[in-house]
């Protein structure tokens, strides 16, 4: 009598369900099941099939399978109808990479029918054994002091070199230069200067795939440290430095640059440990300016020599300072700046003598005083001689004729003298010059001349740079 009513009792609800369009949930067992295995870890295939005991509504299936890669939902393309549905990617599976497909939820028959499933498989797409992954890694010991040791990787295959490139990282920042094999399995991570001392790195390698498209298996990082110094480099020693005539330098250590320099000598530093030569370039300067090119002492890495381009200037005060940004080879900066003061050797040069033919003047300047310049000929030619404390070079003659001049002084009506004759003699100790148009008198009047030669180093200059302090001036007249 009591299973009577309750069989009248499940056969009424399932009219009235029936009748209002509500679907029930079925006593019946759905069974689901994939074409990848519970056991199976990995999948190549285009697309993952799912098989239901039961014809399903399609809107009830799509709306409860997901799938993911890495843990992250991907959006999928879900096709097919009645017991067999099939599922792949909306973007192409990548191979050697994690995923998760789940059936989850309440789903509808055709007939009408509630059932709640659940069905989960993790897998990895591709070809078991195929995957990306780290053989082995050679990382630089702590104690070696050479900073310039590579990293080097070995994969068991070989590595798409854009995807390295890119996810390859380390902290802190330093810029590198990455090579790979032949074959493409092995990577040698260079820095491009160095890597610091007293540091410590984190390396990193994620989301990285191989040439034929395998993604790593796993992220990978290690760290390494570099030596430790904590001395800072010193400048020890700034003195002059002779060049002989193979090349060979002379370091004067017991001298000081203070009236030392002269012409285009060079100037030493000693430091206490070797230093980076391009940091030196940018870090060393002189007041006032002065140009040269630094190189380093190929029998002495802790010696550096500063070769000016042009003589230094004669008899000035330069300050020369080495910069705190200086570094020495492992990256220590300077503890401080450093300034040296110095004043040149150069002398200026002079003119030795003046031959006016009746009188050889040879102090200057001689105010005040009237030469007399004998002329020659019928033509009248005045012949003078100039000699200088040092020769003057072929190359700088043209400069120093232009510094001569000889003009009339008085009267003012008194033609110009022509220069017609130019002639260096002694090595280029002396000139000879030969003038002609000059006269006697004008008008009853004495008619008297200038010989004006310009200072200054744009005229007359040895081969030293060497150059006249002040203007010569001698007042003379004609007979």
């Amino acid at each position: 009598m009591f299973q009577n009513k309750n069989a009248r009792f499940i056969l009424m609800m399932y009219i009235i369900l029936n009748n209002i369009g509500c679907s029930f949930i079925s006593f019946d067992d759905l069974r689901v099941t994939c074409s990848i295995e519970s056991q199976q870890n990995f999948f190549l295939g285009e697309r993952i099939e799912v098989f239901f005991s039961k014809s399903m509504e399609f809107e009830s299936v799509n709306s409860n399978i997901i799938l993911k890669r890495e843990n992250r939902v991907v959006e999928a393309e879900i096709t097919g109808e009645g017991t067999t549905f099939f599922v792949k990617p909306h973007v192409p599976w990548e191979y050697g990479v994690g995923y998760q497909i789940i059936v989850n939820g309440t789903l509808l028959s055709r007939e009408g029918g509630s059932y709640n499933v659940l069905l989960q498989r993790s897998f990895i797409y591709g070809k078991e054994g195929s995957e990306l992954y780290l053989v082995q890694s050679y990382i630089p010991d702590s104690t070696l002091v050479s900073l310039s040791k590579p990293l080097i990787f070995t994969f068991n295959k070989a590595v798409d070199t854009a995807s390295f490139i890119e996810n390859f990282n380390i902290t802190p920042y330093c810029q590198t230069n990455i090579f790979f094999n032949d074959s493409g399995t092995s990577v040698s991570v260079y820095p491009s200067s160095s890597w610091n001392i007293n540091n410590r790195y984190t390396w990193s390698i994620s989301d990285i795939i191989a040439a034929d498209g395998y993604a790593i298996n796993r992220n990978y990082s290690g760290t390494f440290c570099t030596f430790t110094d904590v001395d800072l480099p010193l400048l020890t020693t700034v003195c002059p430095v002779s060049m002989g005539e193979e090349g060979d330098f002379f370091w004067r250590e017991t001298s000081s640059l203070d009236g030392s320099l002269k012409d285009r000598e060079a100037i030493g530093f000693i430091f206490s440990k070797p230093m980076d030569i391009e940091t030196l370039k940018l870090g060393i300067s002189f007041s006032p300016t002065a140009k040269g090119q630094l190189v380093q002492d190929k029998n002495n890495p802790f010696r550096v020599i500063w070769i000016p381009l042009e003589p230094w200037k004669i008899q000035t005060e330069y300050e020369v300072k080495i910069d705190s940004t200086v570094a020495d080879t492992t990256g220590l900066k300077l503890f401080d700046s450093n300034s040296c003061f110095f004043t040149t050797f150069n002398n200026y040069m002079s003119i030795a003598k003046v031959d006016l033919g009746s009188t050889t003047i040879v102090q200057f300047p001689s105010y005040g005083e009237q030469y007399v310049l004998n002329q020659s000929g019928e033509e009248k030619k005045c012949h003078l001689r100039i000699w200088f404390s040092s020769a003057i070079p072929k190359e700088k003659r043209i400069s120093a004729i232009k510094a001569i001049s000889l003009e009339s002084f008085f009267p003012v009506t008194v033609a110009e003298p022509i220069l017609e004759q130019v002639q260096w003699i002694q090595d280029g100790f002396a000139v000879e010059l030969t003038w002609s148009g000059l006269s006697e008198s004008s008008m009853d009047v004495e008619c008297f001349y200038r010989l004006y030669v310009s200072s200054g180093q744009e005229y007359i200059c040895n081969e030293a740079e060497e150059y006249l302090e002040e203007d010569v001036c001698i007042i003379f007249k004609a007979i």
